[in-house]
């Protein structure tokens, strides 16, 4: 009996040493996987797009302009997003740098300030490298249906639907992705469910123009000498520049939330 007993614990013993020695070695690699996956260099179909931002409501059921903006992506994979906003106020303009370093700068030149964040860990570097270099097949993500293809400025694109639901508000978005472009989202639209069931047109995102080389320079301009900010800032010395109050209260919760994901970033 007691023969069977050191034999058993002995048994026992390997077992859990070579399940220990599996799993020291599987996360061992799976981490050094994630680093060369972080620090290796992607090569990616470079491309300038610009979009003009369509809402349709009861006072512009025809539609209004209510930004415009210039999506740019590097051979690098980084990518630039220029945005004017349309406010009554008059336009303002923004830039944010996703790059391949795991930072993202949100930059605003009209006062040479910007905010640099960073990602946690090596792991998110690489998640978002593993994203732009092997996107979904057909470009569609879970919760989506595939409609059709077409194309879209000479791009072929495929054509996707998502439900959606905002607090009391149901619908869907169509997508228009460019499968040669790692899924960039050539257009959109946004059909808000009406009471009687039907869907009616809510926002469009509609592109002038696309460009199928290394983007403008310019786009990706980190602002070297730029003063380095918090969210709130930032936009309360635009805001400033501008002659804008920012004493809303929306605008200061916004102000707190940013503030916190900035210093969790840094």
């Amino acid at each position: 009996m007691i023969a069977r007993l050191r034999k058993f614990s002995q048994s026992l013993t390997l077992l859990v040493s070579g399940l220990a020695l599996f799993l020291l070695c599987f996360f061992t690699f799976r981490q050094a996987a994630i680093r060369h996956l972080a620090h290796a260099q992607v090569l990616v179909s470079p491309f300038q797009l610009e979009i003009d931002y369509i809402a349709f409501d009861q006072g512009h059921p025809e539609g209004q302009l209510q930004s415009h903006r210039i999506d740019a992506q590097r051979s690098d994979g980084a990518t630039a997003l220029k945005e004017t906003i349309m406010f009554p106020s008059g336009p303002r303009t923004t830039r944010k740098l996703i790059l391949m370093d795991g930072r993202v700068i949100t930059i605003d030149d009209l006062i040479s300030a910007k905010s640099t964040m960073r990602p946690y860990s090596e792991a998110a570097i690489a998640a978002r490298k593993q994203r732009i270099s092997q996107p979904p097949t057909n470009c569609v993500r879970p919760d989506e249906t595939l409609v059709t293809h077409t194309s879209i400025l000479g791009q072929e694109v495929v054509v996707i639907k998502k439900p959606f639901q905002e607090d009391e508000t149901t619908g869907e978005t169509v997508y228009w992705r460019a499968p040669g472009l790692g899924c960039e989202r050539l257009k959109y639209e946004v059909w808000t469910k009406q009471a009687d069931g039907s869907l009616k047109l809510a926002m469009q995102a509609r592109p002038l123009s696309l460009k199928l080389s290394e983007p403008d320079q310019l786009l990706f301009d980190e602002g070297t000498t730029y003063a380095e900010l918090p969210p709130s800032g930032r936009v309360h010395r635009k805001f400033q520049a501008l002659g804008i109050p920012d004493n809303d209260e929306g605008l200061q919760k916004w102000y707190e939330k940013a503030d916190q994901l900035y210093r969790e970033k840094q």
